[in-house]
């Protein structure tokens, strides 16, 4: 309540919005603001979230919880609790997401969280393919002789470097995309990541001496 002892007045819209705005370019919130202004309200000295179940209240537990499990500091910048508050599913008030995304160029929540998510999805199928991938090539010169070995990597730099124009000394190689692709065309599968690998290893076994 205010200092006269009554619940703070609901703000006209017009009013609310340029409230929103002011809050929003403020360096950092503590737990009582975010709970009044997540609630649409606009904090004033002297009153206090209520214990029982309004919006405000109820986010005032929100956020004491998470600063008790250090989730959150006691005071933090807006768009931090907004995206906390947002990833636990705490309501937040629209116009003050809108003004903090506005003016702090916070970026929607929900799609960066999703495109992150399929972002890792995608590198962990690509972890585990080459991982297959590591387990065979071991399965497959697990059997082989030293000699054997050496003979393997003669053919692959010979082939490389004759037919596809490999250059061992440079940084950057499209040749291991290319002969990716062609075993790819006969359906064989090996990463390019993996061709690079024995091109190296090739490479530096039996260096190629230029004419």
């Amino acid at each position: 309540m205010t200092d006269n002892g009554k619940q703070p007045d609901t703000l006209s819209p017009a009013r609310w919005n340029t409230v929103a705005i002011v809050w929003a370019r403020m360096p950092v919130w503590d737990g009582y603001e975010f709970a009044m202004l997540s609630a649409g309200r606009h904090p004033e000295p002297g009153w206090h979230p209520p214990s029982d179940h309004s919006r405000a209240g109820s986010n005032y537990e929100y956020i004491r919880r998470g600063q008790q499990a250090n989730q959150i500091q006691r005071a933090e910048p807006p768009h931090v609790l907004i995206e906390w508050a947002q990833g636990l599913g705490i309501p937040v008030d629209e116009v003050l997401v809108k003004a903090v995304i506005e003016t702090r160029g916070l970026t929607d929540w929900q799609a960066a969280f999703h495109v992150e998510k399929a972002r890792a999805v995608d590198l962990a199928a690509q972890n585990d393919a080459l991982r297959g991938e590591l387990d065979v090539l071991k399965d497959a010169t697990k059997g082989l002789s030293g000699q054997a070995k050496n003979t393997a990597h003669k053919l692959i730099i010979g082939m490389a470097v004759d037919s596809y124009r490999y250059d061992p000394s440079s940084s950057r190689s499209e040749v291991p995309r290319q002969i990716s692709d062609d075993l790819l065309k006969h359906g064989i599968e090996v990463s390019t990541e993996t061709v690079l690998k024995w091109l190296r290893d090739s490479a530096h076994k039996y260096p190629i001496k230029d004419d």
